[in-house]
């Protein structure tokens, strides 16, 4: 985490692969150095993006990423979820909620999509698209 002055000295410097700023002005971002130490150690991240980063990531290093689309079943979920978070103005809900529409009409173009209604079972998909990746799918007789 670094301050709004820093977060621009990294996208001036090119040490980001994909940033964007979001949810109340906010910025959010994907350190290259990151990704390369993980690639270079065959490591896994799972990194919790929008979609327009996710694209970039993957134009960037297209064999070493896969996209997840994570999402709850209906817009009430999150609509939901949103509002039990508490101390959030009606606006950004709205703006949220909104952004949640927008996100889910790129869902098709990911590689999986995981139904995130209840915490057990999404972690089940997730886990199982992760062992898929790497090729640990274990055969059930």
């Amino acid at each position: 985490f670094v301050n709004p002055e820093e977060f621009e000295e990294l996208i001036a410097s090119g040490a980001l692969v994909e940033y964007q700023q979001v949810h109340m002005e906010k910025y959010y971002g994907t350190p290259r150095q990151t990704i390369e130490d993980a690639i270079a150690a065959s490591s896994d991240l799972i990194a919790d993006i929008d979609f327009l980063g996710a694209g970039k990531i993957q134009e960037a290093y297209p064999d070493h990423s896969v996209v997840i689309f994570v999402t709850p079943s209906n817009l009430d979920i999150l609509d939901d979820r949103i509002k039990k978070r508490g101390n959030i103005t009606v606006e950004e809900i709205e703006n949220r909620v909104a952004r949640g529409r927008f996100e889910m009409t790129f869902a098709l173009k990911c590689d999986y999509m995981v139904i995130n209604d209840e915490l057990a079972p999404s972690a089940d998909q997730l886990r199982s698209v992760v062992e898929a990746e790497r090729g640990e799918i274990q055969h059930i007789d």
